[in-house]
């Protein structure tokens, strides 16, 4: 199981382009925030199995 944590920048597996932010974790569910293209917050729940943890600079 990938370990993620608060504030982790993370993407979806079959998305990488759009990089969101993790803000609250509950068991399995990942609740992230991420700015759509046309610069809307969105705010979306993922099963932690979709998501890929981005590599820090």
């Amino acid at each position: 199981m990938k370990k993620f944590m608060l504030g982790d920048v993370v993407h979806l597996n079959s998305n990488p382009e759009v990089k969101m932010t993790i803000f609250n974790i509950q068991g399995n569910t990942i609740a992230v925030k991420y700015f759509s293209r046309m610069n809307k917050l969105e705010i979306k729940t993922f099963s932690s199995e979709t998501l890929t943890l981005e590599k820090k600079c």
